[in-house]
Formats: C-alpha cells, sequence, structure tokens
C-alpha cells in the first residue's frame, strides 16, 4: 500500500480517483472500440451522440493516462489498449462494466456509513439498470482465470454429484467436468442468472454432465446426495446469519463426509490485512445488506454451529482461500 508521510501524499491519496473516473467513462462510451485507426474527436463525438469539446477533453486526458496516442490532432488505441479494451477483441476484459457500477456505489461510501444501509437503499444516487449481465460477465473474467487453481486445491477422489452454488458463469463447474467427466455437476443460481450461465458454459462445449438448478439458495431446496459443494465467493454477500443457513442447507443436502468448500476472501482476526480482502469488505458495505469479510476462525465457528468439522485453509496465492469443512 501506499507509503504516506508528506502533506502531497495526502493530497495525491484524496485525487487518487480521477484517473479511474475517467478510464471508467472512457469504458462506459465505449471509446475503445472506436480507435483502432486515427480519428478526429469530432469524427468520434458524431459517432458516440457527443458533444465534440466535451469528449476531446476526455481523450486528452486518456493520452495523459498512457492509453491513448494522439498524433496531429487525432487519437488511437495504444498497443494495451486495442488488445484489452477494444470489446472486438479475443482478449477482452470482460469486467469493466461491473467496475464502472461498482463506482456509483462508492461515491456514496460517505452516506452508506452514516445511514447504516447499502448504496442501493440510499433515496439518491444513481440506480444500476441491467447490472446481473455485467456482474456475471465479470465473474467469469475472474472465476476462469482461476478456477484451474481453485479445482487444483480439491480432492474430487470418489466424487459422484458435485454442487456449485451460486455459480454464475459456471467457469467452476466447467473446470470440474471437463476434468472428471464421470461427475454428475449441477449449477444453482437464480432464475435470471441460469440463462447467462449456459451462454458461458456452450462457449466452452458441449458438457454433458453438466446440469442447472434455478432458485435462491436462502429459500429453495438445494437437492442432495451431495459429495462436494462448492461457494466460492459466495458468503461474502450474506451476514452471519444467512451464512449460517446457507452452511445448514449444504449440510442437509450432502451425503455423510460430503465436504463443504468455501473459497472466500478472508481477513486476520484484526481484520487489516491483507489489503484486497480488507478493501473488498467496503465494497460489501456499499453493495450488499449484510456482506462482509471473514476470518478462519469465524468460519470453523460456523462450520461447528452447522454440524461440519474444519478439515484445512489453503491459501491460493490469488487473493483468497479455500476453506473445506466435512460433515459430521
Amino acid at each position: 500500500m501506499a507509503d504516506i508521510k508528506l502533506k502531497e501524499d495526502l493530497m495525491g491519496l484524496a485525487r487518487k480517483w480521477q484517473e479511474s473516473r475517467v478510464f471508467l467513462a472512457a469504458c462506459e462510451l465505449d471509446v475503445f472500440s472506436r480507435l483502432n485507426d486515427f480519428k478526429s474527436s469530432k469524427a468520434l463525438a458524431n459517432e458516440l451522440g457527443v458533444k465534440e469539446r466535451y469528449l476531446d477533453r476526455l481523450l486528452n486526458t486518456l493520452v495523459v493516462l498512457g492509453l491513448l496516442e494522439k498524433k496531429d490532432g487525432m487519437f488511437k488505441n495504444t498497443e494495451v489498449s486495442g488488445r484489452y479494451l477494444d470489446k472486438n477483441s479475443t482478449e477482452y476484459l470482460l469486467g469493466l462494466m461491473h467496475q464502472a457500477h461498482v463506482f456509483y456505489g462508492w461515491a456514496l461510501l460517505t452516506d452508506v456509513i452514516k445511514r447504516g444501509v447499502s448504496a442501493k437503499n440510499l433515496p439518491f444516487g444513481k440506480p444500476i439498470e441491467n447490472w446481473v449481465e455485467p456482474f456475471i460477465t465479470a465473474m467469469q473474467q475472474y472465476a476462469s482465470e482461476r478456477a484451474p487453481k481453485l479445482i487444483d486445491l480439491i480432492d474430487f477422489s470418489g466424487c459422484k454429484k458435485f454442487l456449485d452454488l451460486g455459480g454464475g458463469s459456471g467457469a467452476n463447474s466447467v473446470e470440474v467436468a471437463k476434468r472428471f467427466p464421470e461427475a454428475e455437476v449441477f449449477i444453482f443460481d437464480l432464475p435470471e442468472v441460469i440463462p447467462i450461465t449456459k451462454k458461458f458454459v456452450s462457449k466452452t462445449g458441449d458438457f454433458k454432465n453438466i446440469h442447472y438448478l434455478e432458485g435462491d439458495y436462502l429459500k429453495r431446496d438445494l437437492g442432495g446426495s451431495y459429495d462436494i459443494i462448492l461457494l466460492s465467493n459466495i458468503i461474502h454477500a450474506h451476514g452471519k446469519d444467512e451464512v449460517e443457513r446457507i452452511f445448514s442447507a449444504c449440510n442437509k443436502a450432502l451425503k455423510k463426509k460430503g465436504k463443504i468448500v468455501v473459497h472466500e476472501f478472508l481477513v486476520d482476526g484484526e481484520r487489516i490485512s491483507p489489503p484486497w480482502s480488507v478493501f473488498f469488505s467496503i465494497n460489501m458495505l456499499v453493495h450488499t445488506e449484510n456482506g462482509d469479510t471473514y476470518t478462519e476462525n469465524e468460519i470453523k465457528e460456523l462450520f461447528e454451529k452447522t454440524g461440519f468439522s474444519f478439515i484445512s485453509n489453503t491459501p491460493t496465492g490469488l487473493n483468497s482461500d479455500v476453506v473445506i469443512g466435512e460433515k459430521l
């Protein structure tokens, strides 16, 4: 993290958001998908339906950030912008629109703290429409990069039935289905999510052993006779009471000696490390009713309350941990 010693450091910290906001505005406007060749701010403004002067100032600032080149009054993507920020590129960063949505909640952080409610429950601010697909798309980017490492850390020997609870884009389930074609893989998520899940899964192959379950896991029965249930980045969206209910439902759905696998951004006992997880706790304050980051001991206590014995906690090396429990 930043080494803050001088008043200039404090002012730099206060202005840090400006670079991010310029970048996200350009992503929301889809500037980078239109600048693989040099183009004037006037021509691009006409394409986007915005005022030339306003867009010109944004483009100039993107040059300062190293995201655009400028020559003879014309603008063009840099190599990295064309590779990762153009929606037509095969390496396009899928999570950018979700990050833009996240910003609007963080902008209300002071009021979130004052009122003790999430940003969506404040009577002002920017409402986020059609947030589900950008969110699941961002999760696809995140999960597909980490799934191989995550699945490496789980013992699937003897696993015949696997449940990916809150499976989102299905990236973890795809990894399981590829490696263990004899296992039946079930993805459980909300009715509005599952069609998006199917779209992402179908892009990776035709998996006969992947099945879909629709519903709210806080309300619907999860099915039964599972050998392993994975909760990857799920419990941080919930308070302890809800997590206890989720763990209890998992215990009911697992076979005896079945495993519950919790993949999460854990914090230490003082809640000041690691930095990624500490900042993520703020993200949960802003965007959820009761969500939070958890310590290893808190998960252990919840395991004990819901009929699990603690087996292990293994860091992934990717800002997260894999905590495994066994049904008693």
